[in-house]
Order: structure tokens, then C-alpha cells, then sequence
């Protein structure tokens, strides 16, 4: 990480003067772009800058910032998977900063990322308005499109403090993103983490889909009505194993099948159908245990399995 002072960048009256985050983001395989954005502190919201491509680095057989349109799309897609709200687009190369601020927009309104179903033609769409900042309407010929560009953001969860905590979790892989809260840790700050944990592990485990399905009943439901849990319990996962999204998290839904596994009624065997515990003593469990009789679990496969061992042994009530 390297921390810059935003009032040694051309970005004029486009950032309020402060420290500046800047990263290289690595992609979904894991890899580092060849591409650098910064985020600063802007009031009560964050200035997201992406660097301009083009142009040789002494020392580098690649061109400065060759992944710019990766990076772009990317942090694009991570900021829908925050749910931030773009509020402003516009380009603060050391040209365009002597033009109205007007005149390097790039966004007529804000852009709520959530809503957004087309990450890459809204990055399209941002990289041509840039061809025509600076250029007078008789102009025919666009100009370059891989210029410096600030992104000003609002995301939910995160202070004007958190600039490096955003930095780093725009930088990184959608496994990494999920956050370490201390086991046990009950203040406020932790439980503000372990709520973006479950979101975004929500979000990983649903797509960009409004609905998803639990993996236990079988049946569809919004996002907001599924739980993103852990198969083996959080608190008794290694680093790695929390790190392990696609193999120790299910879809659950909160009709009823995420606390019936969190309790232990219901559990998942070595082939994929769920076990039922019969130690139930209400009627109204035993119905809804019924109910999940014959059922096999949609997330059981062989790197889950060892998650639903520990379930199993541990937390499964036989009677």
C-alpha cells in the first residue's frame, strides 16, 4: 500500500485536499492488474480515482496502466456488489481540469450500482463520454478514452475514516473480501463488519440476481429473505476455511431452514440428503421438519463435504 497526498495530484477542486489510498486491484482469478486507482475522503462520501493508460514505465516491458478497462470494469462490479450509489463521473486529467466542471462530466445523474445489470456496457458507456470531454461539438474524431477519471461514491457501511479499509476491499478478490471480526468481539465496529460479511457473501453466493434458492428447501425466494450461512459454524473456522466461499456457505432461508441447521434439527449426509434429527418435541417443528423429509441439499459436493462432516459430528441433534 501506498499512502500519497491528494494535493500533489491534478485533481484541483475535484477532491477535498487529504490522504489518498491508492491500490492495484487483483482480479477474480487472483492475479494483480497492471492498472493503479487511489480513494479519498470526500466529506461524507469517497473519490474513487482510476489513473490514465498509455505511456511508457522505465523498467516495465508493459505500458503505464495497461489494464485500465479490466480495472475499470472491475471496481465497477464491486462497487454493485456494495451497493454503492455513483452520484458523480468525471475527468480530472491535468487538461480536463481547466475545463468547467460541467464540461468533464460524465453522468447526468447519480447511478444506483445495485440496479445496474450491465457492468461492462455502464463501463463502455463512461470510457466513450471521455473521447468527447474537451472536444468542441464540430469535432468529429473523439479523443482518447483511458483518461484519469474520478468517481465520487457513497457505499453503505463505510465512514469518511474507512477510506483504506474501501481501498483495500475494492482491491481485492471476491473471496477476500470477506472480513475478519475478532470471534467473540461484540462492539459496535465489529458488528458493522460481520453485517458487510453477510452481505457480501450474500451477494457472492446470489449473483447479480435479485432471488436466489435455499439450499435446504429447495424453494426460491428474494435476496433479502436468505442468509448466507456458514456450513460449518464462522467461529470455528480457520482463516483459510472462512476464506473458502464457495464450499463452506449455503443459501438458507429465513422461512424457517437457516436456524433449523444453525440448531442442529437439521443436518446433511455424506451423499447430499438431508438428515433429519427426530428429537424434535413440538408439533410445530416436527411439522416443519416434515416438510424437509426426502430433500437433498443443493450446495453438498465433495469440497463442501468436509464442512458438513464437522456438522454432523458436532451440531447435528440425534435423537
Amino acid at each position: 500500500m501506498e499512502a500519497v497526498d491528494a494535493s500533489s495530484s491534478v485533481i484541483e477542486d475535484s477532491v477535498a485536499i487529504g490522504r489518498a489510498v491508492r491500490r492495484r486491484a487483483e482480479g477474480a482469478d487472483g492475479k494483480q492488474l497492471n492498472a493503479e486507482f487511489s480513494v479519498v475522503a470526500d466529506g461524507d462520501a469517497f473519490s474513487l480515482i482510476i489513473e490514465s493508460a498509455g505511456g511508457r514505465v522505465i523498467g516495465s516491458d508493459l505500458p503505464r496502466n495497461s489494464d485500465y478497462v479490466p480495472l475499470f470494469e472491475l471496481l465497477l462490479g464491486r462497487l454493485r456488489e456494495l451497493e454503492a450509489v455513483m452520484s458523480g463521473a468525471e475527468v480530472v486529467s491535468a487538461n480536463a481540469t481547466r475545463l468547467e466542471a460541467t464540461e468533464r462530466q460524465l453522468i447526468s445523474s447519480p447511478i444506483a450500482m445495485a440496479n445496474v445489470s450491465d457492468i461492462a456496457r455502464l463501463r463502455l458507456d463512461l470510457t466513450r463520454a471521455q473521447g468527447r470531454v474537451g472536444l468542441t461539438s464540430a469535432s468529429k474524431k473523439e479523443g482518447n478514452n483511458r483518461k484519469r477519471v474520478l468517481l465520487r461514491i457513497t457505499v453503505p457501511d463505510y465512514a469518511a475514516s474507512d477510506a483504506e479499509q474501501l481501498a483495500t476491499d475494492l482491491s481485492r478478490s471476491g473471496a477476500a473480501l470477506v472480513a475478519e471480526a475478532p470471534v467473540g468481539e461484540t462492539d459496535g465496529h465489529a458488528r458493522v463488519k460481520i453485517r458487510r460479511e453477510q452481505a457480501r457473501l450474500r451477494r457472492i453466493l446470489c449473483g447479480p440476481g435479485k432471488t436466489g434458492v435455499c439450499a435446504l428447501c429447495g424453494h426460491e425466494f428474494p435476496t433479502g429473505l436468505l442468509v448466507a450461512a456458514h456450513i460449518k459454524k464462522r467461529q470455528h473456522c480457520t482463516p483459510d476455511e472462512r476464506r473458502d466461499l464457495s464450499n463452506v456457505a449455503m443459501l438458507a432461508c429465513t422461512f424457517g431452514c437457516d436456524a433449523l441447521y444453525e440448531d442442529g434439527w437439521v443436518s446433511v449426509d455424506d451423499s447430499g440428503q438431508l438428515l433429519i434429527s427426530d428429537a424434535a418435541t413440538t408439533p410445530a417443528v416436527r411439522d416443519r421438519l416434515a416438510a424437509l423429509m426426502g430433500l437433498a441439499c443443493g450446495a453438498h459436493k465433495v469440497g463442501s463435504e468436509p464442512y458438513f462432516a464437522w456438522h454432523r459430528s458436532t451440531v447435528f441433534r440425534r435423537g
